[in-house]
């Protein structure tokens, strides 16, 4: 499953907006907006299979119960996931959401 999302631990979560909507998987230290996540595949655009899509399927395959970072296009996010990004960023400034390839949902809190 490919979600979209932020990694950081669970005493991060104390820091965000009230009113934030995101899933976090305790499992992955993953914080996931769940309005992105696709339980699809990955994508190679072009005529050809380009060298980063065989790289992230070596990863998979290699390591099929971790998560991997994906290199998807990002999306549009909403002005709520954008100020929670911001409230991680406050004690984290390199933070950034990015998408993630997770083999499967277990444990969620949110």
């Amino acid at each position: 499953m490919l979600v979209y999302g932020v990694r950081c631990s669970p005493i991060d979560l104390s820091d965000l907006p009230t009113y934030a909507s995101a899933d976090y998987y305790l499992d992955y230290s993953l914080l996931v907006f769940p309005s992105y996540t696709k339980p699809t595949c990955l994508k190679s655009t072009g005529s050809s299979l380009s060298p980063i899509f065989w790289s992230q399927v070596g990863r998979i395959v290699q390591h099929p119960r971790a998560v991997s970072e994906i290199q998807f296009e990002q999306p549009w996010i909403t002005d709520e996931e954008h100020d929670i990004i911001v409230a991680l960023q406050n004690p984290y400034p390199g933070i950034q959401s990015n998408w993630y390839y997770v083999p499967k949902v277990v444990t969620q809190s949110g």
